[in-house]
């Protein structure tokens, strides 16, 4: 339940006991043996504590928000190292290790990089250069295990080194998670998976490939949900002949309608954008307005952090308006009982140049059919789901034209 910052990361997978060893763990698992029913988070679950259960062959497992599997189980397999992280621990020779990883950062990253913007994958070709020989050569002179591991390790991996505001880190992740999931279910009796938005087209064919379900698996309860509003709370309205994102006149066309609502509501609105370039922008045409107005424009990124923006929007929430990118979902429940307004700018797919999405999308016939569009309708119904659960009535506009002329449009409603 710890909020971490950039830094701290690095610093909690290092310290953490991921393995159950020390007595917190010992004395859950001891009191798990005596209960009828055990509660565990998705990402505990992946590093397979349930397989330390007792008489997990005689228990059900139940998992809930199944959509969430992929990511969950992402990040808790994935490593990623900076020098910030490790200097406390290992001092100039990590330095010297990160020297090195700059020095290969800097050969092989292409000139044209818009395939992966700024990441060096990790490949055949370079792994064999004279550059990587010295890097394992270092590493392997520091009392570093996961990390030597994680720079060494190939099979069912992708890892890269990436640059940000100057900071060199390199990440590893499994490209499948299939197998992981297997061997955490196989102690159970039973596995349900459940989830009000886990499937893309009805057919399930993207969780199935994802985890590795074989025909066994059954779907149950297939009509339950049509005989509810799945949005019941929620207001969905969809403008008309909108400009499709990153098209003239889109920003523009946003800008009129987000003045339109802070004039109408005075406040009590949520807008999430693309990018933070976009909420920077928007926050600058917008600012002008709003001070007409009396309303307090909140801005993640120009009023401060995550934590401080919503903080700043708490205390008045009827007189202010918050702009975001789609992380401020992961907090919604915090403001949602205050927000009346939410508008999307654009359906958020993943990033198609980030190394792991891309790595996955080639395990399919067609990457984006397949794998980048039904991740992208699971998470937005997820979170249209998520916006009308509150008994507040909320309006939701979403700003993205591809809805409506797209022929995978409808599945994201």
């Amino acid at each position: 339940e710890l909020t971490f910052e950039r830094e701290q990361y690095g610093f909690f997978d290092l310290v953490s006991d991921n393995e159950g060893f020390d007595s917190f763990f010992k004395k859950a698992l001891d009191n798990a043996e005596k209960c009828e029913v055990i509660l565990m988070h998705q990402y505990d679950f992946a590093k397979n504590l349930a397989g330390k259960i007792p008489n997990a062959c005689e228990r059900e497992l139940i998992i809930v928000e199944a959509s969430h599997l992929e990511d969950n189980f992402t990040n808790a397999l994935k490593k990623r190292f900076t020098e910030m992280d490790l200097r406390p621990f290992f001092g100039d020779k990590i330095t010297i290790l990160f020297g090195l990883l700059g020095i290969f950062y800097e050969r092989f990253l292409p000139a044209d990089s818009a395939e992966f913007r700024g990441n060096v994958v990790l490949n055949n070709e370079n792994r064999i250069s004279i550059e990587w020989r010295r890097i394992i050569e270092t590493a392997q002179n520091l009392p570093a295990d996961e990390l030597i591991s994680a720079l060494t390790q190939t099979t069912n991996c992708i890892s890269w080194i990436s640059s940000f505001y100057n900071e060199l880190s390199f990440t590893s992740a499994p490209i499948s998670i299939a197998d992981i999931f297997q061997k955490c279910i196989s102690p159970f009796k039973k596995t349900t998976l459940q989830s009000p938005a886990l499937s893309a087209d009805k057919s399930f064919s993207f969780i199935k490939n994802i985890l590795g379900l074989g025909g066994e698996w059954v779907q149950m309860d297939q009509n339950a949900t049509e005989k509810y509003p799945p949005y019941g709370n929620l207001k969905i309205e969809i403008p008309e002949k909108f400009p499709e994102p990153n098209t003239n006149g889109h920003f523009q066309k946003s800008q009129t309608l987000f003045t339109e609502i802070i004039s109408r509501e005075k406040g009590r609105s949520l807008f999430i954008l693309s990018s933070k370039k976009a909420v920077e922008a928007m926050y600058s045409a917008l600012l002008p307005e709003t001070e007409k107005l009396g309303v307090k424009l909140r801005a993640v990124g120009a009023s401060g952090g995550m934590g401080k923006s919503l903080a700043l929007f708490l205390e008045n929430p009827t007189g202010s308006v918050l702009l975001a990118t789609n992380q401020i979902l992961a907090h919604f429940e915090e403001i949602e009982d205050k927000i009346k307004v939410v508008v999307f700018q654009k359906i958020p797919f993943d990033m198609p140049f980030d190394p792991l999405v891309s790595s996955r999308s080639s395990l399919f016939r067609n990457g984006f059919k397949n794998y980048a569009l039904p991740r992208a309708i699971m998470r937005f119904r997820e979170m249209l789901i998520d916006l009308s659960k509150n008994e507040t009535t909320k309006t939701c506009y979403i700003l993205d034209g591809r809805l409506l002329t797209q022929d995978y449009g409808r599945f994201f409603l």
